[in-house]
């Protein structure tokens, strides 16, 4: 495992995981100066294949295909509600889902 700091124009993100050729590529951990943290494949540094982001009032878990949500995924948000369904490069396909409380 090697560990990265990043300057980004927020802060300092920590990087824990592979890299080939400079960039996060293969399983690792990204913590952004934000304080999101996401766990799981990257391909040329962004999110890739399977993957779980924590984020302020919410945590996703699903697949990701160049950086974004994209494929089967479920969205846990603050007071319980779960929304899981299908997404395509981020944006929610709203006749896939389903949401419990």
């Amino acid at each position: 495992m090697t560990f990265m700091w990043e300057r980004h124009p927020t802060g300092l993100a920590v990087y824990e995981g592979q890299f080939k050729r400079g960039k996060f590529q293969g399983h690792g951990k990204l913590q952004t100066p934000t304080g999101d943290v996401y766990e799981g494949g990257f391909e040329n540094s962004l999110y890739e294949g399977e993957g779980t982001l924590r984020f302020e009032g919410g945590l996703y878990t699903g697949s990701f295909k160049q950086g974004h949500f994209d494929g089967h995924g479920q969205i846990k948000v603050a007071g319980g509600m779960t929304l899981n369904g299908v997404f395509s490069r981020g944006a929610p396909d709203w006749t896939s889902f389903f949401k419990s409380a």
